[in-house]
């Protein structure tokens, strides 16, 4: 199993729990529920997706070595997301925030059995945080920041028990 997978698997095992109400309770107004982390998630990979499902087109090649993207997950580092890719709504279904993960990530398993490793490897385009990278650690990047928002999630689920 990838990383993406035990990740994933990880996540839905949290939600499985849950009810709707507990899904988008928040601990205060200045939070996100887990839900809006969800959605966060969906917004996050599909943006991050189309991106780089264009420029693995490309016949443009770089060189770009591999940058220390594990510390997506370190939660001690706060990150305030971009507008565009922050929930807009305060009440979400737990079935279809489930629905567009399922589907987001199949994306992004169709993308990787299109492309090669060395192919994505060989393509590169700005990260925010990281600069340069290559489209391979753009993947990789899917699981780093799905497992710093398990993580909040575990913390939001000890608020609201």
């Amino acid at each position: 199993m990838t990383y993406l997978e035990q990740i994933r698997t990880a996540l839905l095992e949290e939600l499985a729990s849950l009810s709707d109400e507990q899904l988008n309770e928040k601990t205060d107004s200045s939070t996100w529920s887990i839900a809006q982390v969800l959605e966060h998630l969906v917004l996050t990979e599909g943006f991050i997706f189309s991106m780089i499902s264009k420029v693995a087109r490309e016949n443009k090649l770089t060189d770009i070595p591999d940058k220390p993207i594990h510390f997506v997950a370190d939660r001690s580092r706060k990150v305030q997301a971009p507008d565009s890719l922050t929930p807009k709504k305060d009440y979400y279904a737990k079935e279809e925030l489930v629905q567009k993960l399922e589907q987001t990530r199949k994306q992004t398993d169709a993308f990787m059995e299109e492309y090669s490793e060395e192919d994505l490897r060989k393509r590169s385009m700005v990260h925010p945080a990281f600069g340069d990278l290559n489209l391979m650690q753009y993947v990789e990047f899917f699981g780093h920041h799905e497992a710093r928002h398990l993580a909040q999630i575990r913390e939001i689920k000890e608020t609201i028990a």
